[in-house]
């Protein structure tokens, strides 16, 4: 999907966590930019999801995106 965006001339900014230390490198060498975000992608800590939703929030405040599309499931229940 990242190259598909950036192939239609968008500008792609990609929010992950970088647990394994190759994530920043593999979204770069794409093209797209990264913003680490501080997640575990097995949590169910309803207060750390707060933290989350809080810290997506501040980064879509910052970088102004015209669309959001995100995958991640635990917020998405607390959104809705």
């Amino acid at each position: 999907m990242i190259k598909s965006m950036l192939q239609n001339g968008h500008e792609v900014i990609a929010c992950a966590p970088n647990d394994d230390g190759n994530v920043e490198a593999k979204i770069k060498d794409l093209g797209a930019k990264y913003v680490a975000i501080n997640m575990k992608r097995t949590g169910m800590n309803p207060l750390k999801d707060l933290t989350l939703i809080g810290d997506i929030i501040k980064i879509l405040k910052r970088e102004k995106p015209d669309a959001f599309y995100h995958i991640l499931l635990n917020p998405t229940y607390m959104v809705l």
